[in-house]
């Protein structure tokens, strides 16, 4: 997201701007004729706990961290019609385990095409995703996997002006499927030490939720101060529903119910001052 909707709890559903606002509610994509926008962040090295299928607990630390960055390009013609185009990097790691001698890689880039229309009050926006993604898992001289493919989803949006002091914003993001395949090496050894390499190639497939955003964001007149107010929900719940290992190792999520809030005040021509709050549920 780009600074301003960060700077304020994550919020943006409801507000119109640039071609990084869009990636919260394509509805809001609003330039004069030409936009451009760049942002890049970085991030200290992160540890966390997850939990594997067979309930142990393992430590990760990030040996590398590839910091993310978005670019991207807006146009307006016909006075009421906005296009962009922007390229995103999301923040790729690779993993060392300190309790077990393997590694992992995830990578995921973007692409995002987003449109709006302007209809008097109503502004409504549709945004296309097209996601690369690479993982891959290695364990020294025992296993490697890698698995590569693409993915497209759909946002759809809308922003309505209810006054002069009120603006309704909307999102909807539709479930994606894909089913993709998973390239294994399993390397066995013999009596007199000798290795020998079984490889594997096995379908899966990946599905992501439903989300939905509903936004309300007031803007005083007598002082220079926005308030900011959404809910976001996704049904993660659906995520494990047709595994047929989601039984078999207990694997079940809950769905996504957050809040985040926002306010900004232009203390004057050169300074402008944000802070926000938003929650982020664990959906197992």
């Amino acid at each position: 997201l780009n600074i301003s909707s960060s700077g304020k709890g994550m919020t943006g559903v409801s507000m119109e701007g640039d071609v990084a606002f869009s990636l919260l509610n394509p509805a809001s994509l609003s330039v004069n004729k030409y936009g451009a926008y760049f942002s890049y962040s970085t991030k200290l090295d992160n540890s966390w706990d997850y939990k594997v299928v067979d309930d142990l607990f393992i430590k990760n630390k990030l040996s590398k961290f590839t910091e993310p960055f978005f670019v991207g390009l807006s146009y307006n013609f016909l006075e009421k019609v906005n296009i962009g185009i922007a390229y995103a990097r999301k923040a790729s790691y690779k993993g060392n385990a300190i309790d077990w001698p393997g590694t992992a890689k995830v990578d995921i880039e973007t692409i995002y095409l987003p449109v709006s229309y302007e209809i008097n009050k109503l502004k409504i926006g549709v945004g296309v995703n097209y996601n690369f993604i690479d993982t891959s898992e290695n364990i020294p001289e025992s296993y490697y996997s890698k698995s590569d493919f693409n993915m497209m989803d759909f946002t759809f949006g809308a922003i309505y002006n209810l006054n002069k002091n009120i603006t309704l914003g909307l999102t909807y993001k539709h479930s994606s499927y894909k089913s993709y395949s998973l390239s294994e090496d399993i390397i066995e050894y013999g009596e007199r030490g000798e290795p020998s390499v079984e490889h594997y190639d096995s379908d899966f497939y990946i599905k992501t939720p439903n989300e939905v955003k509903l936004g309300l964001k007031y803007a005083f007149t007598k002082i220079p101060l926005i308030c900011l107010v959404e809910y976001h929900y996704e049904n993660t719940s659906v995520i494990f529903d047709e595994l047929d290992i989601a039984e078999e190792f207990g694997l079940k999520m809950k769905d996504r119910h957050n809040v985040h809030l926002g306010t900004e005040w232009n203390a004057n021509n050169n300074l402008t001052l944000r802070t926000g709050f938003f929650t982020l549920f664990n959906t197992m």
